[in-house]
């Protein structure tokens, strides 16, 4: 660094300098003492609020006449004097700019914005205005909701969000932007890292509200209506509207759709026209909508010019988005729960209204043969949801003795999709069909809410090496498998459930829908708030958030196994093993302040108000105070897992070394211990991980067998 005597700060006036950003050029000048010179930016520092560039030499005798006789030469400095302007912050754009809700959109709609800006200059900037500017149909002036006189410190972050009413039917076009307190505006703001010139950008389309499906296809006795696009990355997910116009028997198979863009490049995949088996779109009702969707990959940045479906070939722009009403009300097809009805002569069905189990909800069916001699038959089950989306469930082929009669449970499906990964969709309808194979079938629809469906029962899952991960009531009077799988964390609101398969965290509905893979890793563990998980990855903690493509960004804050969260997610309780055996520690969630809290332990896990942890020991479990007082130890109860209220422990209990080890739940204290089930049959020690869900929600046990 270096202290000049004296220099020239010159004022306001601005002119363009070739070769040279925007120069203020002085009308006058004032001598200031002691400016620092930065040597790595090439600046004048007069103050850290005020913050000015040198001009070079060189550049300024190279000046036209007119800008060379407004420099003023200093009694004191013998030489030429350097021009400086002020240094404006550089902000980037640190997350893409997304438009909320997707698409169809008609006039009407308000619509939401939102992007994050970042200053990582070394000095401060402020924004007059920051919002996401909009051109509609027309060239008008479509901007979202002004922010102003924000100002950003150098590192800190600022999250926008606007709203838009849409009042014009068209093209609309929307971009980040800023400006400045010198009034100047800039609607191409520097990207951060791994972001392109496409995420600060949005191209939407809105159409008039209320307009009649268009058919742009019709296949047999179905039409076929697009309902929205979306882009994410190099993918474009098309939804559409499929719906019974017919009754001439012709069910579709597929639907080839082409994309193509504007350089005449085709990208394609297949629409597979199919509920379950062939029949139950023959025998669906004139009038039946659902909604389908389809994945292209095609380059972000290219356009979609066009579409073709089957021989049909739509300009993009001319398309207008069909938004379906789905019926419930289909006349002499509706049943209501108990009705009965006939598949031929001898066979009657009885369905019941949904029943709740320990994996989720149940369709109970009653069939009754009156013929002498066995029959067999088949039942599909399909939910169509709110959105439209439907989710299937086969029971296949069965066969029911002579003159007998049995319940059959078929599983409803309250996630629309495999494989998706964020809660349960509302249910509106449940489609019954049932056949044999030498009478059609029979197909009837049951109208239903989320009333019709009781509160799941207070469960536990578990893990055991014979049959994957298990579901029981809390009395232990059915087990159902869930999937294959172990070390179960059930997220705060019970609905979904983490877990190891062969080296990976996966996640899944807790009705068994949805799996879906997440990342490399092992000892999931849920936040408080559902957001985050804590992980490990190659013996280090890891605190893992999932992002809206289903990927997982992580960072690891320390070495060690077995995470578990206090209860307001602001630290966490693992083991850490230094060659000596297991040592329990706590640390904060963001990787500071780690403290040992017991010598000897692993498998920690906090009470319900965060002033305790229980975790396995040696010679069962302890249960300590998080200052590392009130020990108390249960002989022969391993890996403990809280109750809501936290009076009780659910834990693996051996009573034999070796052998069948048991579920057990028992009073905080130590007393009335209760057996539950068992969880692990053969020979060798028993390790789990578990946590406690609160009422009507899952307590997840994890047990694995090691010899």
């Amino acid at each position: 660094m270096e202290t000049v005597e004296s220099a020239i700060l010159l004022y306001t006036t601005t002119y363009k300098i070739p070769g040279a950003e925007e120069i203020k050029i002085a009308q006058r000048a004032t001598i200031l003492s002691e400016l620092i010179i930065n040597p790595y930016k090439n600046t004048f520092y007069s103050d850290p609020e005020k913050v000015f560039y040198m001009l070079p030499q060189e550049m300024i005798l190279s000046m036209p006449t007119e800008l060379s006789n407004l420099w003023m030469i200093a009694d004191d400095i013998d030489q030429y004097l350097r021009c400086f302007y002020k240094v404006v912050a550089t902000p980037i754009i640190t997350s893409p700019l997304k438009i909320t809700p997707s698409s169809p959109y008609y006039v009407g709609d308000k619509i939401n914005a939102e992007f994050t800006i970042t200053n990582k200059d070394s000095i401060p900037i402020t924004f007059s205005v920051l919002t996401v500017g909009g051109r509609g149909p027309d060239n008008q002036v479509a901007d979202f909701t002004y922010r102003q006189n924000i100002t950003l410190k150098p590192s800190e972050s600022y999250n926008y969000q606007g709203i838009l009413t849409l009042n014009k039917v068209g093209n609309y076009h929307f971009f980040c932007a800023y400006q400045t307190l010198d009034g100047d505006w800039n609607t191409s703001i520097d990207l951060g890292h791994g972001l392109t010139d496409v995420d600060r950008v949005e191209n939407i389309i809105v159409e008039p509200r209320g307009k009649p499906s268009q058919g742009l296809v019709r296949i047999g006795d179905f039409s076929i209506d697009l309902t929205k696009v979306e882009r994410s990355k190099d993918t474009a997910t098309l939804s559409f509207a499929i719906t019974k116009v017919d009754d001439t028997g012709s069910a579709p198979d597929s639907l080839q759709v082409t994309l193509i863009d504007d350089h005449e490049n085709e990208y394609s995949n297949r629409l597979y026209i199919n509920i379950g088996e062939r029949n139950i779109l023959n025998g669906l009702p004139k009038g039946f909508t659902y909604i389908d969707s389809i994945n292209i990959s095609i380059p972000k940045i290219a356009p979609i010019d066009r579409i073709r479906l089957k021989e049909n070939e739509i300009p993009f722009k001319e398309i207008h988005f069909y938004k379906p009403k789905l019926k419930q009300d289909f006349g002499s097809y509706n049943i209501k729960p108990g009705t009965t009805f006939n598949l031929g002569k001898y066979l009657k069905f009885t369905i019941a209204g949904p029943k709740a189990g320990v994996t989720g909800w149940t369709l109970p069916v009653t069939v009754k043969n009156t013929e002498y001699n066995p029959l067999h038959f088949k039942i599909e089950v399909f939910t169509q949801f709110t959105n439209g989306q439907v989710s299937c469930s086969k029971l296949c082929g069965k066969q029911i003795p002579g003159v007998e009669q049995k319940i059959y449970q078929l599983k409803i499906m309250l996630s629309p999709t495999e494989g998706a990964k964020y809660g349960w969709s509302s249910p509106k309808i449940i489609v019954i069909r049932c056949y044999n194979y030498s009478i059609s079938g029979v197909l009837r629809l049951m109208p239903v809410t989320y009333d019709d469906f009781s509160p799941l029962p207070e469960r536990i899952v578990f893990y055991s090496t014979s049959s994957g991960i298990m579901v029981t009531n809390i009395d232990g009077s059915q087990v159902d498998e869930l999937t294959r799988g172990a070390m179960p964390a059930c997220s705060p609101n019970g609905r979904r459930i983490a877990f190891v398969y062969k080296g990976y965290i996966y996640l899944i509905n807790a009705d068994g829908s949805g799996k879906f893979k997440l990342t490399e890793g092992s000892f999931p563990n849920w936040s408080p708030d559902g957001r985050r998980i804590a992980f490990v990855y190659k013996r280090h903690i890891c605190i893992g958030t999932e992002s809206t493509d289903g990927s997982i960004k992580y960072k690891i804050i320390s070495k060690g196994e077995y995470p578990a969260w206090s209860p307001d997610g602001k630290k966490i309780a693992f083991n850490f093993n230094d060659c000596l055996g297991d040592d329990i520690y706590i640390i904060n969630s963001d990787g500071s302040g780690i403290v040992k809290l017991i010598d000897g332990g692993s498998m920690p896990i906090w009470s319900p108000d965060g002033t305790k942890i229980a975790a396995h020991h040696h010679s069962g479990s302890i249960i300590v105070s998080v200052d590392g007082s009130d020990k108390i130890i249960i002989k022969k109860g391993y890996y403990p897992v809280w109750s809501p209220d936290g009076k009780k422990i659910v834990f693996v209990y051996d009573p034999t070394i070796g052998g069948r080890d048991i579920i057990a739940i028992i009073n905080a204290d130590g007393s009335s211990r209760t057996e539950i089930a068992f969880c692990v049959m053969g020979y060798g020690l028993v390790k789990s991980n578990a946590s406690w869900a609160s009422s009507t929600e899952f307590i997840s046990v994890d047990t694995d067998q090691f010899k």
